[in-house]
C-alpha cells in the first residue's frame, strides 16, 4: 500500500487549504514547517479515509485545521474556550491548541459539523468513544509522512498493514512513555485515553494481541 498524492476534495477545502497556508506562511520560514506536517496529516487521513470508508471531505477538513492555532498565546486561545475547557487545558496545556482549533471550524468558515469539531478536538490524547473519523485524525497525526523517527515508522507500518485499532494502541504506549520519562503532567490524560480505550475495544483485544504477536510489533 502506497500513499498517493494529495487531492482536495472540492472547492471549499481548497480554501480552507488555502487559508491555512497563508496563515503559516505568513509567521516566517521556521513556523511553516508546521504546515508541512499538516500537508501530511491530510494526505494520510484521505488514504486513511478511503481505506475504511470515511468520509473524504470531512477527513481533509478535520486534518487541515487540527493544529490552526499551533502556535497562539494561551491567553489567545482561551478567548474562544468556554470555562470548563479552559480549566482542563490548564491542567493539560497541549490540549489548548487541539481545544481552540476545533472552533474554527465554525467561527472562521461557517461549517457547523459536530463530528469534524470532535476530531480536531480529540486529536492528541482521543477519547473513550471515538468514531472512526477521530481515529483517523488521531493517528495520521503521529504516523504522517514527514514523521521520520523510529516510533513513528513502527507504528506507521502497522497502520498501512491494515491494523488501525492497533496503531493507535502502539502509539499510545510510546506517548505514555515518552511523559513518564519526561515527567510531563499530561501523562495523566494520557493514561486516562489509554484505559478508557482498551475497555471500548475490549472484544477485539484478545484478536488484535494475536496479530502483534504474529506480525512482530511489540
Amino acid at each position: 500500500m502506497c500513499l498517493s498524492v494529495l487531492q482536495l476534495f472540492d472547492d471549499e477545502v481548497l480554501n480552507i487549504y488555502n487559508t491555512v497556508k497563508a496563515k503559516y506562511e505568513a509567521m516566517g520560514p521556521d513556523k511553516y514547517k508546521r504546515f508541512i506536517h499538516i500537508e501530511g496529516v491530510c494526505q494520510m487521513a484521505s488514504y486513511l479515509a478511503n481505506e475504511y470508508h470515511v468520509n473524504l471531505k470531512d477527513a481533509q477538513i478535520a486534518a487541515l485545521l487540527h493544529d490552526y492555532y499551533k502556535y497562539e498565546t494561551p491567553e489567545e486561545m482561551s478567548k474562544v474556550l468556554s470555562k470548563e475547557e479552559i480549566e482542563e487545558c490548564t491542567l493539560c496545556p497541549v490540549l489548548f491548541h487541539a481545544y481552540s482549533s476545533s472552533k474554527v471550524l465554525k467561527k472562521l468558515f461557517n461549517i457547523d459539523n459536530k463530528e469534524i469539531e470532535t476530531a480536531i478536538k480529540y486529536h492528541v490524547f482521543g477519547h473513550p468513544k471515538m468514531s472512526m473519523l477521530d481515529k483517523i485524525i488521531l493517528i495520521s497525526d503521529y504516523t504522517e509522512i514527514n514523521r521520520t523517527y523510529k516510533d513513528c515508522q513502527e507504528v506507521r507500518k502497522i497502520l498501512l498493514g491494515g491494523h488501525l485499532d492497533l496503531a493507535i494502541l502502539v502509539s499510545t504506549r510510546n506517548i505514555i512513555n515518552l511523559l513518564l520519562k519526561e515527567n510531563k503532567k499530561e501523562k495523566y490524560f494520557a493514561f486516562l485515553y489509554i484505559y478508557a480505550y482498551n475497555k471500548n475495544i475490549k472484544a477485539k483485544r484478545d484478536k488484535i494481541l494475536k496479530i502483534k504477536e504474529k506480525e512482530g510489533f511489540l
